[in-house]
């Protein structure tokens, strides 16, 4: 019971303010950048082809989850570098793999010329980018892992952000000429160059893949598990999104995707850096485990009461703001943009309560999380009859589901390791 005497700021101490705030810093230039830009990229994209560019994203999202299995999920655990290394190298040896039976089944709707239409578009054309952006997800994902490990939070912010700046300078440039595909290669240009920043700052031995099925199986069961709660969690964002496409228009669900990308995805980088920064200490301060967590949800209930009344005053203005922002034509924007805007606090809750069973093994809590999640959003579809009635439910179950998990996590921290 010793730890409940430890002093916060000795807690603190353990959680390498500089690495915290150089991690976090990164992590709201990225947000900051994507508000320079995309009210640029709005008036140089129309919303159906940013609906374009969203299917293509819909279908890259579950391939980049499933190529490597999730395993760099697990890089910041392994006690031993000799252990990471390899759990490193077969994550990069997974993703190889599975990135060239992404090409042959690409290759296949080529060689059989088959048509994939959206709502009157066909996404053929940039299905043929599908395995090189998937790759590069992937192994920035990887890279970026590792980096946490190490405490390298400067690189992670480095590469993340002129990732950002590149990407978007050149899809203004291709926007005069290429239209969804401009939104598709300037991603990739992005990614290759933060993958390039990764790999020099990397040893040489490490970036070399590895397929040991061995070694593998010793993972496999968190893996599996790990795969499934981030497919179900990409379930939650695309689904929402490829409904609002298929019932009403490939523009609405471009203009679904730009509210995301502004408000929405911003909070979780948010809380995913509050709970990485602190919970991967857990494992190598044995001493100060059930204080830390304790500490962290108390610091997590303040946070909250900051946002919420700041999340409630700005829904009823984020639909104004959202249409001098991004145009005159994303009108249907602002719609998208009041709800997220409430969404903001939860989604803060979901990403730390997400890290706390992941940093301590606990990814069946976050499968069965998930699973709560994806009934919820399929009983909206069944149930909603507009699409302010499908918003209205799943802000509400969000918030629910958000809160239970917060406090099933907190009456189980209580019992653990005092």
């Amino acid at each position: 019971m010793t730890s409940m005497k430890i002093s916060s700021k000795k807690i603190l101490k353990t959680v390498e303010t500089k690495g915290f705030a150089t991690l976090l810093t990164g992590n709201i230039m990225v947000s900051f950048i994507s508000l320079v830009f995309y009210p640029v990229l709005t008036r140089l994209y129309s919303p159906g082809e940013f609906g374009v560019f969203a299917s293509f994203m819909v279908v890259m999202a579950f391939t980049s989850i499933i190529s490597s299995l999730q395993l760099h999920a697990f890089l910041p655990i392994p006690s031993s570098k000799d252990e990471a290394k390899h759990l490193f190298q077969n994550s990069l040896g997974l993703l190889t793999l599975s990135t060239a039976f992404l090409v042959v089944a690409v290759s296949s709707i080529y060689f059989l010329d088959l048509k994939i239409i959206v709502k009157g578009y066909d996404i053929k054309g940039i299905l043929f980018f599908l395995p090189i952006y998937s790759f590069l997800v992937g192994l920035n994902e990887i890279f970026k892992a590792n980096n946490i490990r190490n405490k390298h939070f400067y690189i992670n912010a480095k590469a993340t952000n002129v990732n950002r700046v590149f990407a978007n300078l050149i899809k203004v440039a291709l926007s005069f000429s290429l239209k969804s595909v401009g939104l598709v290669l300037g991603d990739i240009a992005g990614l290759m160059l933060s993958a390039g920043i990764y790999k020099r700052n990397s040893s040489a031995d490490l970036t070399r893949p590895r397929i040991d099925f061995s070694f593998i199986k010793k993972y496999f069961k968190r893996g599996i598990f790990s795969t499934y709660s981030a497919t179900l969690n990409q379930l939650i964002i695309d689904l929402p999104m490829v409904f609002v496409g298929a019932m009403f228009s490939i523009e609405l669900m471009g203009a679904f995707l730009v509210s995301y990308k502004i408000i929405l995805q911003p909070s979780l980088i948010l809380g995913s850096s509050l709970a990485g920064a602190v919970f991967r200490k857990m494992n190598e301060v044995d001493a100060v485990t059930g204080a830390l967590r304790r500490y962290f949800f108390r610091v997590t209930k303040k946070v909250m009461l900051l946002l919420l009344p700041v999340c409630l005053l700005s829904a009823l203005i984020a639909e104004d703001v959202a249409v001098w922002l991004l145009g005159k034509s994303w009108e249907s924007s602002g719609n998208f943009a009041k709800y997220f805007v409430l969404l903001v606090p939860f989604k803060v809750l979901s990403a730390l309560t997400y890290n706390l069973f992941l940093t301590i093994d606990k990814v069946q809590y976050l499968a069965l999380k998930k699973t709560f999640n994806i009934v919820l959003v399929v009983s909206v579809f069944m149930l909603a009859e507009g699409l302010d009635n499908i918003l209205t439910f799943l802000v509400g179950g969000e918030v629910l589901i958000s809160v239970i998990f917060y406090f099933f996590g907190l009456a189980w921290t209580a019992k653990k390791n005092d």
